[in-house]
Order: structure tokens, then sequence, then C-alpha cells
């Protein structure tokens, strides 16, 4: 600028925009906390796993495969990923 020119002032104002609704599939699901029991299980079913002393079911046959191990640690501590809730259907 030369120093021959008025300055020019301008007054800014902050406007706040309000937020967007958000709906249910967009907000993140809260998960439920695990007790310290259900952490001690799943933490002696992963060892037994590891050690290669984990049965499938009541047979004598040992799990091979990493996430089936999990799948038998989270079922029997009690979590489950997907809870499935079956409804009975009325007979009319």
């Amino acid at each position: 600028m030369k120093h021959d020119e008025p300055s020019i002032e301008v007054e800014v104002e902050f406007v706040k925009i309000p937020k967007k609704k958000t709906t249910r599939s967009s907000k993140k699901r809260k998960k439920g906390k695990e007790t310290n029991k259900q952490r001690s299980k799943v933490s002696k079913v992963m060892r037994e796993f590891e050690e290669g002393e984990l049965p499938i079911g009541k047979s004598k046959k040992k799990v091979k495969k990493r996430k089936q191990a999990v799948a038998i640690a989270l079922s029997e501590a009690g979590i489950s990923k997907k809870k499935k809730v079956k409804k009975k259907k009325k007979k009319k």
C-alpha cells in the first residue's frame, strides 16, 4: 500500500453454524466392557490354544485355527460379537 491512500477498516462477524442432525447409523455404538473374570477366561483359552491343548467342543481333536480359538474364547467368557435374538412366531 502506498502511504497516500486511506486505509479501509472492515468488521468481521463470526456466525455460528448449526450442527447437522446425525442419524442412528452414523453414531458410534457403545461397546460393552469386559469384566476381569471374562478377560481372564479369554486369556486362559488363548493360552491353551497356543500350547496346542484347546479341544474342539467335547471331542479329542485340537483347534488349529486362531479365529476358531477366538470364537471359543468369546463364547466361553459370555462375550459375543453379534447376539442373535430369536422371536417365537405365533401360529394362528
